[in-house]
């Protein structure tokens, strides 16, 4: 038996239904045709990437052209807890002389083809009768012969996935990649698509859009219009699934969803929660109470003991940063973080220095009395940023015994050992000593015996004439 991996949806099986009514009605006993979807468009989801193969002409005097396209079987995968087991097709043991009906081997069908979905075959509708709305006249190989069915266009659009391989698998071919319908937030998860472009228009409901495919290319997909995509009958007997996510302000879960019986489960993700000393990661950024126990204080040491369920923030000794640019050498004390105030002295008595903590040193013209760069300047004044206007300052302690001058601003008095003057007449020789101006007494004694000599301290020796005694020396004379 030579079968490929394309699989009908439900929804398909009721436009093949309607377009080989012939075959429902006398061959294939199929009952009540199944309801289409609710888009109004045949929603075939078999396997087979047809745009990979020509379209065949439905013209009876043609020839289709040889396409042997892949008949491995799919990549399934185990399917949950309560999806449907179907790896065993039904085999009813009949020849279906139309399309439409169950088969388990081509020979049972009157195309030459029976179509695998997912374990339970159906036959092809031959191009020779029409091809549904959906599907497109493919020519493929079946066994040593060429057969032209009626294939479709997007074989598994909107099935769940996680990776393009998931939409291309098998007889699938490769142009569909894996669309996520998310918002850039939050996402319901990954849906296949399907190459489309002006030629192969998408069926109703869906829109060609550019999507980034899994190798980061940009590409054309049919994308549902709503974002809603339901099971198909072929993902609910494999039990597809996707990944899917909640995001809100305190982050992103990540969750399942997977098709059953009852159609795609809600997404399993729960949404994200302010992270609590408790063991689990209420966040979901992959850690474990990493922000639980924040105090917010970068200088305590936050832990969360997960048992307990208690958060414990004891004080730490180390370098820190307490925001301020106007401190330096930043270091957590007490619980505190504290620095070395920074220097923001320029030099300039005319500019006043302040600092702000976010931007650091800030200088303003000063004004008033200044010192320049001469600081024996005085009565200098502060112009523009500047010190100008000073006079040298004079130093004169009025000593004759000290050499006068102005160092760093203050006058300096050097004793010396000059000659100089006391101011006193009655001495001689000054000279300074110690700091003072002291002099030899004169000697006022003019050898005469009848004056009187003494000395004027302005003007100097005086002799004036006494009467007293006196000797004269001479012998001969008396009295």
């Amino acid at each position: 038996m030579i079968m490929t991996s394309v699989r009908p949806t439900r929804q398909a099986l009721a436009g093949l239904a309607l377009a080989v009514s012939a075959c429902l009605a006398a061959a294939c006993d199929s009952g009540t045709a199944p309801p289409s979807n609710s888009t109004g468009a045949t929603d075939i989801n078999f396997a087979v990437d047809v745009s990979a193969l020509p379209d065949t002409p439905v013209d009876q005097g043609s020839t289709p052209d040889e396409q042997t396209p892949d008949l491995s079987p799919l990549d399934t995968e185990s399917p949950p807890d309560g999806a449907v087991d179907t790896t065993v097709p039904p085999d009813n043991g009949s020849t279906c002389t139309e399309g439409g009906c169950a088969c388990t081997e081509n020979s049972q069908c009157a195309s030459g083809y029976c179509l695998d979905d997912a374990g339970a075959g159906t036959c092809a509708v031959a191009c020779s009768t029409g091809c549904p709305s959906g599907t497109a006249c493919k020519t493929i190989k079946a066994g040593a012969d060429d057969v032209a069915v009626c294939m479709p266009k997007f074989p598994r659009l909107c099935d769940p996935c996680n990776s393009d391989a998931d939409c291309q698998g098998g007889a699938a071919g490769s142009a569909a990649v894996c669309v996520d319908y998310g918002d850039g937030k939050s996402s319901p998860g990954k849906f296949c698509g399907g190459m489309c472009d002006d030629q192969n228009p998408c069926p109703v409901g869906y829109s060609c859009m550019n999507v980034t495919s899994g190798s980061g290319a940009s590409v054309k997909q049919c994308k549902r219009d709503d974002l809603t995509c339901s099971c198909s009958p072929r993902a609910q007997k494999l039990g597809l699934g996707t990944s899917c996510s909640s995001k809100n302000e305190f982050g992103t879960c990540g969750g399942k969803r997977f098709c059953d019986s009852k159609g795609l489960s809600p997404c399993s993700a729960a949404p994200a929660s302010a992270e609590v000393c408790d063991g689990q990661d209420n966040n979901c950024n992959g850690q474990t109470d990493d922000a639980a126990c924040d105090d917010k204080n970068a200088c305590t040491t936050d832990a969360c003991d997960p048992i307990a369920k208690k958060c414990t923030n004891s004080n730490s000794a180390q370098p820190c940063d307490d925001g301020s640019v106007c401190t330096s050498k930043d270091l957590c004390v007490d619980g505190q973080c504290t620095g070395t105030n920074k220097n923001c002295d320029d030099g300039n008595p005319c500019t006043d220095e302040t600092c702000d903590p976010k931007t650091g040193c800030k200088y303003t013209f000063a004004s008033g009395p200044c010192l320049g760069d001469n600081p024996c300047e005085i009565g200098a004044t502060c112009q523009d940023g500047q010190c100008q206007g000073g006079k040298i300052k004079v130093c004169n302690d009025s000593n004759p015994c000290t050499a006068d001058s102005c160092l760093d601003g203050k006058c300096v008095y050097k004793q010396t050992a000059a000659p100089c003057d006391d101011g006193n007449a009655c001495t001689a020789n000054d000279a300074c000593d110690a700091g003072t101006c002291a002099g030899t007494t004169k000697k006022c004694d003019d050898g005469n015996p009848c004056t009187d000599d003494v000395c004027d301290l302005s003007s100097g020796c005086k002799s004036t004439a006494t009467t007293a005694l006196c000797d004269d020396g001479n012998a001969c004379t008396i009295k």
